[in-house]
């Protein structure tokens, strides 16, 4: 599919476009292709409770009683996984295969007599399950002395070494090791050894020529810049090497937000302005529970926060590298098999039906006269063919049209990536009723991009290109309806508070207006007999509560009615006059929900009114909500803060929430530490507190960030949308 560089323009049109730009290789293609990847942190951390080691541990407490690897790849094949890694060392320095380079290992514990390899247990397990297997082996080593700039032997002698028995002695699928990681983080860069990386890139690329490997410094896979589980919106698998090494060899530093997003390759660029120059694959790593090791006290996420990262990272053109620890024993939690369960059936839920396979396509314009680069290429279930335009031409568009109308919310794009990353940004619109709309855009496509909006009944999708840097080659395009569990919610939600100008539709000349608190809006104008109504309000549970955020000169009564102006009552607030409709003079009244039934799912809410006060909002609440006293704080590393837990509208009853740290660009371990704390509310309590604690250290750069989550409420709710954000700064 060359072009040559001979023939006229036309001719040259008929033929691929040439490739633009850094390309992937054959074994990039494969991971994309592949998509999902498992990892397994295993180790004496399991047994210490500890996420990094410090390379003093006893290797003797590293006692599995049940190792079963065939469990962890088995469950792992199931959920569609189609490659896994094991932590063979980490940064404690403990090896679970029985290496020459040091006694640090399982060969000197008592587990199997000291004769036990758990690399080879879980090799012989990729082979029987014909799993592409990979392999993590932590450069820094806390425990082997030769981890220094003055003590011998040469530390890359016995890295590489290392790498050598690895692949000589361990393989999955056909024998092979696919993948390979090396961690960034490292010990102190004063007494450290200076890692020679070309001599171990060199050394794996010898062994496997197809190998992909992770490092940040412009090796075929780089880390996505967090450990929560997302690419970037804009996320270019391209990026400059030389700027990546330097900063790393002369500093010692990487650019986390460069590694997230990466940098597009621009042709013309002037010699002496960075551009891209290599592909690499910024990988979505993630544990399913908060931490990368065991820990009884943390809960895995659930398949539909799986489900989640899936849009996050495959869907933004990332393979997603997923973490499940094994317990002491060597296997797999309950807890975990059921949430991965729970992710494979969101998945085949959702992509069951590609509604886009019986659909008629057209386009504004295609490459050439033959029809070799048609829209229809877009339908068909061959990767390598697609459509594109005649060169020079960087925007375009398609419109496919169904037999009937389908209901959908999901749209899939794949970017012919073998030829190079071109787009820079695109639309989609879906035609309701006759009516184009807006479905959702975005930046980049490259191997897959997942566009999730709230349900439709479409009869046409378009999908333009807004911006490219050369022709655009679109190979795939896909419609699909969600899972339920991952529907997007359309409206708002209960429990929650519901702005009252945020109406859908209204009787009366009600009108939103500016004189709420904080220079906010509110609902004016009210007449007894209008009334306003709210679409598709979302119950997550049943209220107990109705609270109406009002002002006004009179005595007046709201009545909250379900699904029609004259329907079932809800509750009633009669409020007294506040003496003004002024922002100072607004108030809060609280009333009972008074419906006898049970509310779940969407519905309308009618807000029937009567003259003499505006409105602000109102809130359906439930007993025992909680939430954090504040959604976000900075700190200093180092620092010590008390957060406080809140419990609203408590009942007489014993309750309790878990509150949980997850990652987010700052590294657990490294930049605070993870906390997974249970707390306890006796009747009549409401506020309870939690540490947290960042980590002092030497490195310099960004803000760093990551989150507190509350979770797994006993007699209680949890507000989707109660997280706190702790920064770091220097």
């Amino acid at each position: 599919k060359d072009s040559s560089s001979s023939g006229t323009k036309e001719d040259e049109n008929e033929m691929a476009p040439q490739a633009y730009g850094p390309t992937p290789t054959a074994g990039q293609m494969a991971y994309y292709k592949q998509e999902l990847a498992g990892f397994v942190h295993f180790g004496v951390n399991t047994y210490t409770g500890k996420q990094w080691g410090d390379g003093t541990e006893d290797p003797d407490i590293f006692n599995p009683t049940n190792l079963d690897t065939d469990q962890w790849i088995e469950i792992f094949k199931n959920a569609g996984f189609k490659r896994v890694l094991l932590t063979a060392k980490h940064h404690d320095g403990f090896n679970l295969y029985p290496t020459e380079v040091t006694s640090h290992s399982v060969a000197s514990s008592s587990w199997k007599d000291g004769k036990g390899d758990v690399l080879k247990e879980f090799s012989e397990s990729c082979k029987k399950y014909d799993m592409d297997m990979g392999v993590y082996l932590s450069p820094w080593d806390q425990n082997i002395p030769c981890y220094s700039t003055d003590v011998a032997p040469d530390y890359n002698d016995v890295y590489v070494k290392q790498i050598e028995e690895i692949f000589k002695n361990y393989g999955g699928k056909d024998g092979k090791i696919v993948e390979f990681w090396m961690d960034g983080a490292c010990g102190k860069t004063d007494t450290r050894p200076k890692y020679d990386i070309e001599r171990w890139w060199k050394t794996l690329f010898k062994l496997n020529p197809d190998i992909v490997f992770q490092q940040n410094y412009g090796a075929p896979l780089r880390w996505v810049g967090n450990e929560k589980g997302y690419a970037s919106e804009e996320s270019w698998q391209t990026m400059n090497k030389e700027y990546v090494w330097n900063l790393y060899d002369s500093q010692g530093k990487e650019d986390k937000a460069y590694l997230h997003k990466g940098e597009p390759y621009v042709e013309g660029k002037a010699p002496s302005e960075r551009n891209a120059d290599v592909w690499s694959i910024p990988e979505v790593d993630v544990s399913i529970r908060a931490g990368w090791f065991y820990d009884s006290k943390q809960s895995p996420k659930s398949g539909k926060e799986l489900a989640e990262i899936y849009f996050t990272s495959v869907g933004r053109g990332s393979p997603l590298l997923l973490n499940i620890p094994p317990n002491k024993e060597g296997k797999f939690d309950d807890k975990d098999i059921a949430s991965m369960q729970s992710f494979r059936k969101i998945l085949d839920n959702t992509f069951a039906v590609d509604y886009a396979k019986h659909a008629t396509i057209e386009s504004d314009a295609s490459r050439g006269t033959k029809g070799l680069f048609k829209a229809e290429n877009v339908l068909d279930d061959n990767y390598d063919t697609y459509w594109t335009l005649n060169d020079e031409q960087t925007k375009g568009s398609f419109t496919v049209t169904f037999d009937k109308p389908v209901y959908m919310d999901v749209i899939e794009l794949q970017e012919y990536i073998p030829l190079g990353q071109r787009i820079s940004s695109f639309k989609t619109e879906v035609m309701v009723n006759g009516k184009w709309q807006s479905f959702g855009d975005g930046k980049t496509i490259g191997y897959k991009r997942l566009i999730k909006g709230a349900p439709v009944t479409a009869e046409k999708v378009r999908v333009t290109i807004t911006g490219a840097y050369a022709v655009p080659l679109i190979n795939n395009f896909g419609v699909y309806k969600a899972d339920k569990s991952i529907e997007e919610k359309t409206g708002s939600s209960v429990p929650g508070k519901i702005e009252a100008e945020s109406f859908s539709s209204k009787k009366g000349n009600v009108f939103s207006e500016k004189k709420a608190p904080d220079n906010g809006y509110n609902l004016g104008g009210i007449k007894t007999g209008d009334y306003t109504i709210y679409k598709g309000v979302n119950f997550d549970v049943m209220p107990t509560s109705f609270s109406v955020c009002y002002a006004g000169e009179k005595n007046s009564s709201v009545v909250l009615r379900l699904d029609s102006a004259d329907g079932p009552v809800i509750a009633t607030a009669t409020v007294k006059a506040t003496g003004s409709y002024g922002s100072d003079s607004y108030s809060v009244a609280d009333f009972d929900v008074t419906y006898s039934g049970v509310i779940s799912g969407k519905h309308d809410l009618y807000l029937c009114l009567t003259a003499g006060i505006n409105i602000d909002y109102f809130e359906l609440s439930c007993k025992d909500m909680f939430e954090f006293d504040m959604s976000s704080v900075t700190v200093r590393k180092g620092d010590e803060i008390k957060v406080d837990v809140i419990r609203k509208n408590p009942s007489d009853s014993e309750v309790s929430v878990t509150v949980e740290t997850s990652p987010g660009n700052a590294v657990h371990g490294k930049d605070y530490l993870d906390i997974t704390e249970t707390l306890v509310f006796k009747s009549g309590e409401t506020r309870k507190s939690v540490t947290i604690k960042t980590v002092k250290n030497s490195e310099k750069g960004e803000l760093l960030r990551f989150i507190v989550a509350l979770k797994k409420p006993v007699g209680g709710y949890v507000l989707p949308s109660t997280l706190l954000t702790v920064t770091i700064e220097d």
